[in-house]
């Protein structure tokens, strides 16, 4: 078997990147094995092996050589997929990770700050163009956060989060340092922001980031900054939490964070028992006696 060949092959089916990535990944695996049905059980029964995209892989391998009915493969492992920890972050350890982001790049930092104010998910943060900012309603009031869209989220619905005053404010400023805009007025500016539709965050290739390349970075970032490797999902958990310390109800934070049902929503939220409590001591320092 050409491993180049079967690589080839899988780029015309227009995988994703991760997707063709972790295919190449098995491959190398299966290479060690012999190209028998033996070989083939003795690779699914390979610790962690046997899984939705290991069998996908071998499915793809089977379609290139002409050999989709030539083997068995074994059956689906059963039970319940052990779900990730996902891990509390205090205050210091995301402004760690925000710290190291920036000192990698402006544009890193800019990155993580959308993702974390946002709550974003790593799939969204890959859509963000120049023109999904509310741009006309925050140059009327530069001291409000800005509205960002998100454009066929999760469930195919738009979805609106916000940033920052201060974040908005030095990205534009980037921006308009980076591609030399030095508008007239304020009118010009604000129409070629909103007639922007560039990708912001793209890779050295000239091609848009995509959810595998941002789950990297913020891993790499996390572990630099604070010795854990953090997935921009726990951001996502994080940013939860952190609205509903200042009060903002479950409903709130559902929308905020897309989800469809508050059931989904209560799982994001990590309120600590010292936190509940330390709510309605507070609560109960307002009540006067009877």
């Amino acid at each position: 078997m050409e491993t180049n060949q079967y690589m080839e092959w899988l780029k015309g089916k227009k995988l994703s990147e991760s997707t063709t990535y972790l295919y190449g990944l098995y491959y190398k695996r299966f290479e060690k094995h012999p190209f028998t049905q033996q070989g083939m059980d003795d690779f699914f029964a390979t610790p962690k092996v046997n899984n939705s995209v290991s069998r996908a892989f071998i499915k793809s391998l089977l379609e290139f050589l002409g050999m989709e009915d030539a083997f068995k493969l074994p059956p689906k492992p059963t039970g319940k997929i052990k779900k990730k920890i996902v891990r509390q972050l205090s205050v210091d350890q995301i402004q760690a990770i925000r710290d190291e982001a920036y000192k990698k790049s402006k544009i890193v930092g800019f990155m993580f700050d959308f993702i974390y104010y946002g709550a974003l998910r790593r799939s969204e943060v890959c859509k963000i163009k120049i023109n999904s900012f509310g741009w006309s309603e925050w140059f009327n009031d530069p001291t409000q956060a800005c509205e960002l869209k998100i454009e066929l989220a999760k469930g195919n619905k738009d979805r609106m989060v916000l940033i920052p005053a201060h974040v908005i404010k030095s990205f534009a400023d980037f921006y308009m340092e980076a591609k030399k805009i030095k508008p007239d007025h304020l009118e010009d500016l604000i129409i070629t922001l909103n007639n922007t539709p560039n990708i912001i965050f793209m890779r050295k290739t000239g091609k848009a980031m995509d959810g595998w390349n941002i789950w990297k970075m913020i891993k790499a970032l996390s572990y630099k900054a604070i010795g854990l490797e953090i997935r921009p999902h726990e951001l996502r958990h994080a940013r939860a939490t952190e609205l509903e310390d200042k009060g903002h109800n479950i409903r709130t934070i559902q929308h905020y964070l897309g989800h469809s049902s508050p059931t989904i929503t209560e799982v994001y939220l990590h309120t600590s028992e010292k936190r509940s409590l330390s709510k309605i001591k507070d609560q109960m320092a307002t009540i006067k006696d009877l």
